[in-house]
């Protein structure tokens, strides 16, 4: 009875407690679990610290012994061990570099197709990406062959680009690397910049030209030949595709001039235009991935 009694009274204290003696006891009973918990975690550093300086003579010393007896054991053993140990080892070494160079190739297609998801669009025109299959064997500048075709809208003349990034330079960008020359379901041929077959209308300097390849130009140039003869045309002018031709995008990027030369025409002697020499932005030797330019038109055709 006493004991009921004696409980029934600090009840009767709790309960006659008012709301802002609560408060204060709950933010007390709050400090100090902060307390506890803030001590408990310096002196946890604390003892790791100490600890840790406690047991570096033992642990250097083990390791000490431990690699005192590796080279005891090591100029005990004879001259055959050795070498087949030392062979082992350049073999593991040689193997290291392999992958080490493999790694710095994905970083680099890493960083390429992230550079492509960057390319500009077109107006009239979507973005095809794709993967380089193989060059061709006899000219790797020339030809060669993408994983895309027919089946995702690409058609016999559609622009293919590159990203490219000149020397001294971080700055990359978009440049024409080719055009496409046959189509299968799920492949596309492409002539290179290089190629006999590859013919482009171009502008630059306020006029235009054809871009094509020419026998007195030799790799890494091309021509530009059916220049106005009276157009004024500077070195390092940028060459850029023109809007004359209907499935290639106007404004993309293809070289700069090297330089200018006169020469009259075949089909009529009286007429003269100019010829110039192209340096490309791209190589198609160096192609690993590439954007392909089609004609929304033509995709809603090939799709009917």
């Amino acid at each position: 009875m006493e004991n009921n009694r004696r409980r029934k009274n600090i009840n009767d204290k709790l309960s006659r407690r008012s709301p802002m003696e609560k408060l204060v006891i709950f933010l007390i009973l709050l400090f100090l679990a902060a307390v506890l918990f803030a001590s408990y975690s310096v002196i946890r550093k604390t003892a790791a610290r100490i600890s840790s300086d406690f047991y570096f003579p033992f642990l250097k010393g083990i390791r000490q012994a431990e690699r005192s007896m590796a080279n005891t054991l090591l100029v005990m053993e004879d001259k055959k061990t050795l070498a087949k140990a030392l062979v082992q080892l350049r073999q593991e070494k040689f193997s290291l570099l392999a992958r080490e160079s493999m790694y710095q190739s994905l970083r680099a297609e890493n960083a390429r197709l992230r550079r492509m998801l960057n390319m500009p669009a077109r107006k009239d025109f979507k973005i095809v990406y794709a993967q380089l299959l193989y060059h061709d064997d006899a000219n790797s500048a020339t030809t060669f062959l993408l994983d895309k075709g027919e089946k995702d809208g690409i058609r016999p003349g559609n622009i293919v680009a590159a990203m490219v990034q000149l020397k001294n330079s971080r700055k990359s960008f978009t440049a024409v690397v080719g055009r496409v020359q046959a189509v299968s379901r799920h492949t596309c041929t492409v002539a290179g910049i290089y190629d006999k077959e590859f013919k482009l209308s171009v502008t630059f300097s306020n006029t235009t030209g054809v871009m094509l390849s020419l026998p007195e130009f030799d790799y890494p140039l091309c021509g530009i030949t059916f220049i106005p003869v009276r157009a004024k045309i500077r070195k390092n002018d940028i060459v850029y595709t023109s809007s004359l031709t209907g499935n290639a995008p106007a404004g993309l990027p293809v070289g700069r001039i090297e330089s200018v030369s006169v020469r009259k025409s075949i089909l009529n002697k009286d007429q003269v235009y100019q010829t110039s020499s192209l340096r490309p932005f791209a190589d198609p030797s160096n192609v690993l991935f590439a954007a392909v330019y089609v004609r929304k038109t033509d995709e809603r055709d090939g799709k009917r």
